[in-house]
């Protein structure tokens, strides 16, 4: 019972540093227009020069992956929940 609660807790608190991690500053500048969050990273790759001189391939999709991964993560674990419920997790 304690090692379940926990397990859950845990995956909880893994889902929250997820979504922060994502969603807060990656890029901290001093001009607050110059500060990148996750989602931003991605569309801001394709204007570094090196990345338009060919230089680089950067695969932006590759930013994209842990919003998509944490979305796919929650409905999986939403799915398994004991009331067999498919209402759970459609809402």
């Amino acid at each position: 019972m304690i090692k379940d609660y926990f397990a859950e807790t845990l995956l909880k608190l893994g889902f929250t540093a997820i979504l922060l991690g994502y969603l807060l500053v990656w890029l901290p500048q001093p001009v607050v227009g110059l500060s990148f969050i996750g989602l931003e990273l991605g569309e801001w790759v394709k204007f570094l020069p090196q990345v338009r001189s060919g230089e680089i391939i950067a695969d932006r999709n590759l930013f994209y992956v842990p919003p998509i991964t944490l979305s796919l993560m929650i409905i999986l674990w939403t799915a398994n929940w004991p009331n067999r419920r498919w209402q759970t997790w459609v809402m």
